[in-house]
């Protein structure tokens, strides 16, 4: 369905499953971790906010907006293809995001930026919030010792873990959070809980939220020991405990990008989050 226009063969429409082949074009392009079910999920999740710029039947420029309640909005895939740069369809398709927020009256609005992307996103009203780490690893050594006095266990999502998630991201996201763990099934222990997922380039670790650090670092751990290749892992670098570990068990930063937060300030906990859940979904 068709949008509006802004010119001859140019329209700003909402996504659909048959557009991830070329949505992946996009985020292949950029270097981006997704795979097909990642562009799915977002698709699923917010079938009404997910946009795209087509030109002439060629998928130009897209972005994602997944609203978790009235709280929190997040932004992410704002992607153009290389060759249709310059042309301002990135600044285009954050109106059309930031109409769907206003028009929910939601409080608050964020997302993770590039350095390329921090200028284009001041212009909308965002400011910096904190910076998030990519760091990058292997996963464990097969018999690598693990700290095994509380046992960790795979678990469904509960109402346990949606609030212990709510209270380190001010927002409720449990849809998201059940999405997910049909993909890989969740680490949970008394502490807190870790997911994981494939990724095109490398596995992901995330997310992870624990109510101390040996929680975090049994699930963390687990996860790991899950797949020996290369893993990515996404941090908010106020997480002190969650960098010295992520050191500890040989992983590097690779990069740093800004969360921006536009609107009003939420009541979270970044030291319970230890692994983000992406950058395109918070």
């Amino acid at each position: 369905m068709t949008l509006s226009h802004s010119g001859s063969g140019v329209s700003i429409r909402r996504l659909e499953p048959r557009d991830i082949p070329s949505a992946m074009e996009l985020s292949s392009e950029a270097g981006w971790n997704q795979l097909p079910e990642d562009w799915a999920a977002l698709i699923q999740l917010a079938p009404e906010s997910c946009f795209g710029i087509e030109i002439d039947g060629v998928l130009a420029s897209t972005t994602t907006v997944i609203c978790y309640g009235r709280k929190l909005a997040w932004i992410g895939m704002v992607l153009t293809r290389a060759s249709f740069r310059g042309r301002g369809y990135a600044s285009l398709l954050m109106e059309k995001a930031l109409t769907v927020v206003d028009k929910n009256q939601i409080t608050s609005v964020k997302l993770d930026a590039t350095d390329l992307g921090i200028g284009l996103y001041r212009k909308f009203g965002f400011q910096k919030e904190q910076i998030v780490e990519r760091w990058a690893g292997y996963g464990l050594p097969s018999g690598a010792a693990v700290d095994s006095d509380a046992k960790v266990c795979e678990a469904v999502i509960s109402q346990e873990i949606e609030e212990l998630d709510g209270r380190a991201m001010g927002a409720h996201r449990g849809p998201l959070l059940k999405l997910l763990g049909k993909r890989s099934k969740p680490l949970h222990n008394p502490g807190g809980f870790a997911m994981h997922r494939p990724g095109r380039l490398k596995r992901y670790l995330g997310p992870c939220v624990a109510g101390d650090e040996r929680s975090a670092r049994k699930l963390i751990s687990a996860s790991l020991l899950r797949d020996s290749g290369r893993w990515f892992w996404d941090i908010p670098a106020a997480n002190t405990e969650a960098t010295r570990m992520a050191g500890e068990l040989g992983f590097e930063v690779e990069r740093r990008l800004t969360r921006m937060i536009r609107g009003e300030s939420l009541r979270c906990d970044t030291r319970l989050l230890y692994a983000i859940a992406g950058f395109e979904i918070g």
